[in-house]
């Protein structure tokens, strides 16, 4: 019996990407064809998430020619091609609960998760369509397997606001499923899950979307981790395409690409509450912390004591609490006055201001990067550290700009300095939010998953200026699900458990 003929999906002849200010990947050519699957990499900033708005019709292509083609005849992209990436967590949410505390100070109920994914949310019925159809049987039974396949049944009952950015990422991507695409793109589609999700993405969620039929497009930084189902590789660097050949010959070819992408060197393990520290003055102390959230305990009878000169990495499973212990931290959840909290040796609710707290504290988070405004530029995001405000709202003055330039430049990222935030990539985002939260020099610095969306070579910047930070006499805090990937400071670490 023959096999089934080899058709063009989607392809791209000597087309460019129409952007507001000017023409990217220009004349370049690419397939993708029925039964394969893709990896695309290239370094952070390199213009991955570009090709991907583009493919699904979100950025125009212009001249050259583009066809799709799709098993059902379709040759419009629309919910044929679903991207899901970080961006997405922006329109999960109201555009009024678009702040840091929305996940803890909301007192609007906003939508359920079961009712975000339900056949009314993913197909947008019109809810004054005068014949309204019956539930779709098909479509009921395809949600509860895709429920069950990425185990988020005990989320249902929750508020998007309330979700973490592992859980978010976890509903986002069943919406995705749901929408019944043929070609799926996923950027970076392990950042945000621990170990233990990682390994069964790759394992089983991967091979479930292959046999569903549906093709894969993967947007890393990277090489590693790639699924094994991937049959080839897009390399992308400086907005065009660099290198399109099958991922088999470069994971048996003896070349550079392996060289950047190999995983490093695993780490010590941290010590844990060394009896041989020295007694120094306390920053943070937290005792006998206990918190429930829906009858579920996240902490009972949690000490914590983090004194000056130590660095502390902060580990554990989606959903153990990592997030909520540092908002205790911050001042950003309202059970801070109901616990007994001491930050910089002031205790909640004792008088304590919020904003004196905050001038010593620099934070980056994903939370805390879906806030900001998109049209903002990244200079005036840098800007806006001095003052502890999500945009700048007030005058800064020349020095504290030239302080800002100078950190950019310091970084390597002066090119991007005046792009509005919104335009650089998820990774450079997260490098501009590193700056706004050492620009000011903090006593605690508090990185929130900080590696997410870097290659290589900016997790080794990152790293590296974090270390130096620690030199200064800044008390480090460093949430991770890759502890493999911790900067060299951390003497201590604080592990929670699911």
């Amino acid at each position: 019996m023959k096999s089934p003929p080899i058709i063009p999906v989607i392809s791209l002849e000597k087309v460019s990407i129409k952007l507001p200010d000017r023409v990217t990947f220009q004349y370049c050519s690419w397939k993708l064809c029925s039964k394969e699957h893709w990896l695309i990499t290239g370094p952070t900033g390199s213009g991955k998430s570009l090709f991907a708005r583009a493919l699904i019709g979100d950025l125009p292509f212009v001249g050259g020619q583009v066809n799709y083609c799709f098993p059902d005849g379709s040759e419009f992209p629309d919910e044929k091609i679903v991207y899901v990436n970080f961006d997405d967590i922006r329109t999960m949410k109201a555009d009024d609960n678009l702040f840091v505390q929305s996940r803890y100070w909301s007192c609007d109920e906003s939508m359920l998760v079961d009712d975000f994914l339900s056949e009314k949310q993913i197909k947008a019925v019109n809810p004054f369509e005068v014949n309204k159809k019956r539930g779709d049987k098909g479509f009921n039974h395809y949600r509860k397997e895709i429920i069950s396949l990425l185990k988020i049944e005990s989320l249902l009952s929750s508020q998007i606001d309330h979700l973490s950015f592992g859980e978010s990422r976890k509903v986002l991507l069943a919406q995705g499923l749901l929408k019944g695409p043929y070609v799926l793109i996923l950027d970076n589609p392990l950042q945000g899950f621990d170990l233990q999700f990682k390994k069964y993405f790759k394992s089983t969620l991967v091979s479930a979307f292959v046999d569903q039929g549906i093709q894969l497009i993967i947007l890393a930084p990277d090489s590693i981790d790639a699924p094994q189902c991937i049959t080839h590789h897009l390399i992308i660097a400086n907005c065009n395409i660099s290198k399109n050949i099958p991922f088999k010959a470069i994971v048996n070819a003896n070349t550079n690409i392996i060289e950047t992408t190999t995983k490093p060197e695993k780490r010590k393990p941290c010590t844990v509450n060394s009896k041989n520290a020295i007694p120094a003055k306390k920053l943070i102390e937290i005792i006998d912390l206990s918190l429930s959230v829906k009858k579920r305990y996240l902490f009972s009878h949690l000490d914590w004591t983090i004194c000056k000169g130590q660095h502390w990495a902060l580990l554990g499973p989606n959903g153990s609490g990592k997030t909520t212990l540092l908002s205790l931290i911050l001042g950003d959840h309202p059970q801070i006055y109901a616990h007994n909290i001491t930050v910089f040796g002031k205790r909640w609710g004792y008088g304590t201001s919020i904003w004196d707290i905050k001038k010593k504290i620099g934070w980056v988070s994903p939370e805390l990067q879906t806030c900001f405004v998109r049209t903002d530029s990244c200079l005036d995001v840098v800007c806006s550290g001095f003052f502890d405000t999500i945009g700048l709202y007030s005058r800064c003055s020349r020095a504290k700009r030239l302080l800002a330039i100078e950190w950019f430049e310091k970084t390597e990222l002066l090119p991007f300095a005046y792009d509005s935030f919104g335009a650089v990539s998820e990774g450079v985002q997260r490098f501009v939010l590193l700056i706004r939260a050492i620009v000011k020099k903090p006593e605690l610095l508090i990185l929130d998953e900080p590696l997410q969306g870097l290659d290589t070579k900016f997790q080794k910047r990152l790293l590296k200026i974090v270390d130096r930070i620690a030199t200064t006499g800044c008390t480090v805090i460093c949430v991770t699900h890759s502890p493999e990937l911790l900067p060299e400071c951390i003497t201590h670490e604080l592990r929670l458990d699911a």
